[in-house]
């Protein structure tokens, strides 16, 4: 399912899940923000259901909070659409990418 395919139902759920997951690691947005090195009114916007993240945010995220991009990610591999297929293998590349730099020191950005 792309991305501008989600319901705002989907993103309402999804926001509310990424909320009780920041908030059980007892984090506020603010520092969230700074684990995913995005701004904080990204945050708000996803938690809000506002918006969905792009693919390489959502591997940050997933970083951030410890989880698997596939824990967290609305979108699922069917087989069908080549679309999601592509997304999916996208935000998998980022997050080995993302982990690779943090398990050597040089940070998200570095």
């Amino acid at each position: 399912m792309p991305i501008n395919h989600l319901t705002p139902a989907q993103k309402e759920a999804w926001g509310r899940d990424i909320e009780r997951r920041m908030l059980a690691k007892g984090w506020h947005q603010a520092k969230l923000a700074r684990r995913c090195g995005v701004p904080r009114n990204n945050i708000s916007t996803w938690i809000n259901g506002r918006s969905y993240p792009q693919p390489l945010s959502l591997a940050k995220l997933a970083a951030a909070l410890g989880v698997a991009v596939e824990e967290i990610s609305l979108f699922r591999d069917t087989g069908d659409d080549v679309e999601a297929r592509d997304l999916l293998l996208r935000v998998r590349l980022l997050e080995e990418k993302v982990a690779y730099l943090l398990s050597h020191g040089q940070g998200i950005f570095g």
